[in-house]
Protein backbone atom coordinates (compact mmCIF):
# COMPACT_ATOMS: atom_id res chain seq x y z
CA UNK A 1 0.00 0.00 0.00
CA UNK A 2 2.84 2.43 0.89
CA UNK A 3 4.93 2.08 -2.90
CA UNK A 4 1.28 2.11 -4.32
CA UNK A 5 0.69 5.77 -2.30
CA UNK A 6 4.55 7.08 -2.80
CA UNK A 7 4.19 5.88 -6.67
CA UNK A 8 1.11 7.96 -7.34
CA UNK A 9 2.11 10.93 -5.80
CA UNK A 10 5.30 11.36 -7.94
CA UNK A 11 4.55 13.32 -11.15
CA UNK A 12 5.38 10.75 -13.60
CA UNK A 13 2.58 8.52 -12.69
CA UNK A 14 0.06 11.92 -12.89
CA UNK A 15 -1.89 10.10 -15.28
CA UNK A 16 -5.66 8.56 -15.39
CA UNK A 17 -4.23 5.44 -17.35
CA UNK A 18 -1.38 4.80 -15.23
CA UNK A 19 -3.01 5.54 -11.50
CA UNK A 20 -5.42 2.74 -12.83
CA UNK A 21 -2.71 0.53 -13.97
CA UNK A 22 -0.82 0.76 -10.51
CA UNK A 23 -4.58 0.30 -8.80
CA UNK A 24 -4.88 -2.94 -10.82
CA UNK A 25 -8.64 -1.50 -12.47
CA UNK A 26 -10.37 -3.65 -14.44
CA UNK A 27 -10.21 -1.22 -17.51
CA UNK A 28 -6.01 -0.75 -16.77
CA UNK A 29 -4.23 -0.39 -19.69
CA UNK A 30 -1.99 -3.86 -20.09
CA UNK A 31 1.54 -3.66 -18.56
CA UNK A 32 3.14 -2.94 -21.35
CA UNK A 33 1.07 -0.08 -22.37
CA UNK A 34 1.49 1.25 -19.05
CA UNK A 35 5.44 1.18 -19.07
CA UNK A 36 5.39 3.08 -22.70
CA UNK A 37 3.59 5.61 -21.11
CA UNK A 38 5.84 6.28 -17.86
CA UNK A 39 8.84 5.93 -20.43
CA UNK A 40 7.20 8.75 -22.81
CA UNK A 41 6.64 10.84 -19.81
CA UNK A 42 10.14 9.75 -18.39
CA UNK A 43 11.85 11.00 -21.47
CA UNK A 44 9.78 14.36 -21.80
CA UNK A 45 10.63 15.13 -17.93
CA UNK A 46 14.74 14.33 -19.06
CA UNK A 47 15.69 16.05 -22.16
CA UNK A 48 15.67 19.62 -21.06
CA UNK A 49 17.58 18.56 -17.75
CA UNK A 50 20.29 16.52 -20.13
CA UNK A 51 20.63 19.43 -22.71
CA UNK A 52 20.93 21.96 -19.34
CA UNK A 53 23.49 19.54 -17.55
CA UNK A 54 25.60 19.50 -20.84
CA UNK A 55 26.00 23.15 -21.13
CA UNK A 56 26.92 22.94 -17.02
CA UNK A 57 29.11 20.37 -16.55
CA UNK A 58 30.62 19.96 -20.16
CA UNK A 59 29.74 15.85 -19.72
CA UNK A 60 27.46 13.71 -21.82
CA UNK A 61 25.21 11.20 -20.42
CA UNK A 62 26.09 7.80 -20.44
CA UNK A 63 22.72 6.64 -20.67
CA UNK A 64 21.09 5.24 -24.05
CA UNK A 65 17.98 6.46 -25.15
CA UNK A 66 15.14 3.66 -25.51
CA UNK A 67 12.74 4.44 -28.15
CA UNK A 68 9.09 3.40 -25.81
CA UNK A 69 7.66 2.14 -29.21
CA UNK A 70 10.58 -1.04 -28.94
CA UNK A 71 9.08 -1.75 -25.19
CA UNK A 72 7.21 -5.08 -25.42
Amino acid sequence: MFVMEVMLSHRIFKNDKLASAIRNLPDAPLPQAALKLVMEVALEKEAPEENAGDKNSGEKSARKAVNPEEID
